[in-house]
C-alpha cells in the first residue's frame, strides 16, 4: 500500500467450508480487516455432488454458513466504503465511457471503481464514485 495507496485489492471468500471452526472464521474476518480489501465477493459454501468436499466430515450447518457470510459481507461493505472515500475530492484521470445500464456516461479510473460525472466545473468533470 505504501508503494500504490489507491491499489484496488479484491478477493472471493467462501464461508462455512467443511471443518471451518468459529476460530478460523474469526481469523478470516481479522485477515480481511488487516488487508482492507477494496471489494470482496462473499458466498456461503454449498455442496457440489461428486466433489471431494461434498463428502468431507464436519459439515458446517447451512444457517451458520449463511450467518457467517452475512457477517463478513457487513465488514467488507464498510471496507469498500472506506476505500472509496479515499478518492473523494481528489482529481482522477479517467477513461470516459457510456454505461448502458445506467444510461449515462461513466469514468473508469481503474480497478473496481466507476465515476459517474454529474457536472463540469472549471473544465473538469465532477462526479460521484460507485462500485458496479
Amino acid at each position: 500500500r505504501s508503494a500504490f495507496p489507491s491499489c484496488s485489492i479484491t478477493t472471493d471468500i467462501i464461508t462455512g467450508f467443511p471443518r471451518e471452526t468459529e476460530k478460523e472464521f474469526s481469523q478470516t474476518v481479522s485477515f480481511v480487516r488487516q488487508i482492507a480489501f477494496s471489494s470482496v465477493h462473499v458466498f456461503p459454501y454449498s455442496e457440489r455432488p461428486g466433489t471431494p468436499a461434498a463428502s468431507m466430515p464436519s459439515a458446517v450447518p447451512v444457517p451458520i454458513r449463511a450467518q457467517r457470510a452475512e457477517q463478513l459481507r457487513y465488514v467488507c461493505a464498510a471496507l469498500s466504503e472506506q476505500f472509496l472515500r479515499g478518492f473523494l475530492h481528489r482529481p482522477l484521470p479517467i477513461v470516459l465511457d457510456f454505461a448502458v445500464q445506467l444510461e449515462q456516461p461513466v469514468g473508469h479510473p481503474g480497478g473496481e471503481v466507476l465515476v459517474v460525472p454529474e457536472r463540469i466545473q472549471n473544465g473538469q468533470l465532477i462526479g460521484k464514485i460507485i462500485i458496479p
